[in-house]
């Protein structure tokens, strides 16, 4: 049940050209439902789909919307490279 709310959402953004406010509501929305769910989405998809859930976390985590502050912080990440790892990692998911 957990699970088809974050794959709702997901589905929801990457299906169309979203906006820097739109990614950020994006990142708010999912990393409330797998903060707040990690021990029911753990008990409800394989340890495989988890990890690759927690790659989207991670992802987020890394994104900043702040060209200055990524240019002076490596790790950072910006719309582009976020959407892809998005992208990628939900690939894998519905490959299942």
């Amino acid at each position: 049940m957990i699970f088809e709310k974050i794959d709702k959402l997901i589905k929801h953004y990457l299906s169309k050209d979203v906006s820097r406010d739109e990614i950020l509501e994006f990142q708010k929305q999912f990393e409330v439902i797998f903060s707040s769910f990690r021990e029911e989405l753990e008990a409800e998809i394989s340890i495989e789909k988890y990890e690759i859930l927690d790659s989207i976390f991670m992802a987020f985590d890394s994104y900043e919307p702040n060209e200055e502050i990524r240019a002076s912080e490596k790790y950072c990440i910006d719309e582009v490279t976020l959407i892809g790892k998005v992208k990628d990692a939900y690939e894998k998911i519905s490959r299942d």
